[in-house]
């Protein structure tokens, strides 16, 4: 796919007014989430490290939802490209509002991405299991991302190239009674996302987007912001 810069200007003008104007009808904040990806590799071996930092507002620049950071151990085996990884985050959530009540959460997950080519096309299936432990209960979780990356100046994605990046996730909780009593429903919540992204090299990239969340007791709109790193 060969599109000039105009066409992914007006693609993603184009998703952006779809996604505010439905945050505006539905009289949400428009939020803010802004992400640090990063991620290496141990020469030849398979192993590595990955983690991310995000911030995510109820409002663009204030407001806490939450802040999570998130590190692993990942692996490749050899003459495979799927990639195993094990880890831990640690994340603190607010309230909509002037509430200042915080709710913190430690989580253990296991993680499998598994990449696939069709039509010309990249895709990748990433499956990841996490177990959530919050001040006084247990959760689990399931969660399943499709993700694709379209370059748009190039064949491929390489120096300076602008691509199209477009996800959706699915979460779904691992049991619906939890031990304080309370009970939740399966579904968790659904990301939809789609963002014009830049890569200057093979080891740094940036992606500007908006994000549909949507989540049992809420949906909500958010601008993102990326930055992408391989050490």
């Amino acid at each position: 796919m060969n599109l000039t810069c105009k066409d992914a200007f007006l693609t993603l003008v184009s998703l952006l007014y779809t996604l505010v104007a439905g945050a505006q009808k539905d009289q949400d904040p428009l939020g803010g989430w802004y992400t640090y990806n990063w991620n290496t590799t141990f020469t030849t071996t398979g192993w590595g490290l990955d983690g991310e930092m995000q911030n995510t507002n109820y409002n663009v620049t204030q407001d806490l939802n939450w802040f999570l950071v998130r590190t692993g151990v990942t692996y490749v085996p050899k003459n495979s490209k799927v990639k195993f990884a094990l880890g831990y985050g640690h994340a603190t959530f607010g309230l909509l509002g002037p509430d200042n009540s915080k709710v913190t959460e430690n989580r253990i997950y296991q993680q499998l991405n598994l990449p696939q080519a069709i039509g010309g096309f990249n895709l990748l299936h990433r499956f990841r299991y996490e177990q959530r432990f919050f001040n006084d209960f247990y959760r689990s979780r399931l969660r399943y991302g499709l993700y694709l990356n379209v370059p748009l100046n190039n064949k491929n994605i390489q120096d300076n190239t602008l691509y199209l990046a477009l996800y959706n996730e699915l979460f779904l909780n691992g049991e619906r009674q939890l031990k304080n009593g309370s009970q939740v429903a399966y579904f968790d919540q659904n990301r939809t996302y789609g963002a014009l992204g830049f890569a200057l090299n093979s080891k740094f990239k940036v992606q500007l987007g908006v994000m549909r969340l949507i989540r049992s007791n809420d949906d909500r709109t958010t601008l993102q912001f990326s930055v992408h790193h391989k050490l």
